[in-house]
């Protein structure tokens, strides 16, 4: 999607309107608890977590439109150790 996506910031700007398929998956370390959500247009959509080495994903279809912002938040950075792992696809 070319620049859509903002590596600095983890904010995707969609760029036409359509269907779009967000896959996140979150992943702490050792005993930490790694709440996240899935954020449009700066309104939390759906929470995903993780805790203890497992993973915490989801997969959904967003209808976008041209404009809309998402991203992944974390919601508690004192839950969470040093060692944590983020893919948003």
């Amino acid at each position: 999607m070319g620049n859509a996506y903002n590596p600095n910031t983890g904010v995707f700007t969609v760029p036409r309107k359509g269907l779009y398929f967000v896959s996140s998956t979150v992943r702490a370390t050792h005993s930490a608890y790694l709440p996240c959500r899935l954020w449009k247009n700066n309104q939390p959509t759906l929470s995903l977590f993780s805790t203890n080495y497992f993973t915490g994903t989801i997969n959904i279809v967003m209808p976008l439109k041209k404009g809309d912002i998402i991203y992944i938040k974390h919601d508690d950075f004192r839950s969470a150790q040093q060692y944590v792992f983020c893919i948003f696809n």
